[in-house]
């Protein structure tokens, strides 16, 4: 393998190591903050409807499950965010959902009831049948301290999911053409810096074939390694070349 080419592979594994990590940072961070605040867009709107229900039932807690289903959404913000709401009670049973659900199931929204009854949030993802991607986001529900269900909101994420692979997408061609570019460039770039080196041995080759001590290194750069190099060259080819002249001389002078 020349050195030309060993730069070359060097040069671009390294840009393409540090591209790559930059691009890995840069969707790990774009998809946790987009996830937090779709995260946090639903919580809110949770807590809204939990605190909303609370106020209904609010000395009223026995009648809890009786009158669920009078339970009143603020369904104006809910299909302005094209999100859905369902009421549970803490065994996790269905008592009131968001007319904009419509016949929608939302799978395993039961297992978020262990989380609920020890007062804690619950969240988690999940792609209906059609492709389509939701977040389920659960809160407790409290009324006068006393938990007595859930509040969760379904809130489409189809949009942003698709918009995170857009930049995904993005982020490997840009690196792949990045790598591309710089394989080109850093083989410019090594066949530049190198071509000293090809002028030396063309002159030692020209030397070696012609027996004419008297070719030199034309390389101008002599503040570089490669200009050094060339400079130390012709020295020693000046030190060769009067070494052998006074040989002839000396020779001529015996016969």
């Amino acid at each position: 393998m020349t050195i030309r080419l060993r730069l070359t592979l060097w040069y671009t594994a390294l840009l393409g190591i540090t591209l790559i990590l930059f691009s890995v940072t840069v969707y790990s961070a774009l998809a946790a903050n987009l996830r937090y605040q779709l995260e946090q867009s639903a919580a809110l709107q949770a807590r809204n409807i939990a605190a909303a229900v609370a106020q209904q039932f609010q000395g009223d807690v026995l009648v809890f499950r009786s009158r669920a289903g009078n339970v009143f959404f603020p369904q104006v913000e809910l299909f302005a965010s094209s999100v859905g709401a369902q009421l549970l009670d803490t065994e996790g049973n269905v008592l009131k959902r968001s007319e904009n659900l419509g016949d929608i199931l939302i799978p395993h929204h039961t297992e978020a009831m262990a989380r609920i009854n020890a007062g804690l949030d619950d969240r988690y993802y999940y792609i209906s049948s059609d492709g389509a991607a939701f977040l389920v986001y659960t809160v407790p529900l409290f009324v006068n301290n006393q938990l007595m269900g859930a509040v969760q909101i379904i809130q489409p994420v189809t949009t942003a999911l698709t918009a995170l692979t857009q930049v995904n997408r993005y982020l490997i061609l840009g690196t792949t053409i990045s790598i591309v570019l710089a394989a080109i460039v850093g083989a410019f770039l090594a066949r530049r810096a190198l071509a000293p080196i090809d002028t030396i041995t063309e002159t030692a080759n020209a030397i070696t074939r012609a027996h004419d001590l008297s070719k030199r290194i034309d390389i101008r750069d002599n503040a570089s390694e490669v200009g050094r190099l060339a400079a130390t060259f012709n020295a020693m080819l000046d030190r060769i070349q009067q070494l052998f002249q006074a040989q002839e001389r000396l020779i001529g002078d015996v016969s």
